[in-house]
């Protein structure tokens, strides 16, 4: 899997944390394995859910990190591909 340059600003969480390009990482392997188990098995309804789902997440972090980039995270995830 490739790495994501997501950017070299860190965001805050409400907690007052910062996210990583390791914590986008992590979200975006953990999509791209779901959306390939529903894929394998032809689970559309599960793929439509996750990819609801990874589209959601990139209004939010775009919202938080103006150099976040919504295509590559997409890629990383399995979407457009």
């Amino acid at each position: 899997m490739y790495l994501l340059p997501i950017g070299n600003t860190a965001e805050r969480t409400e907690k007052g944390q910062q996210m990583t390009r390791k914590d986008y990482e992590l979200i975006a392997k953990a999509l791209k394995t779901q959306i390939e188990i529903s894929r394998t098995y032809g689970e559309q309804d599960g793929e439509f859910a996750v990819t609801n789902i990874a589209f959601d997440l990139v209004a939010d972090l775009a919202k938080d990190n103006p150099r976040f980039d919504s295509d590559r995270f997409l890629k990383a995830c399995g979407i457009g591909a």
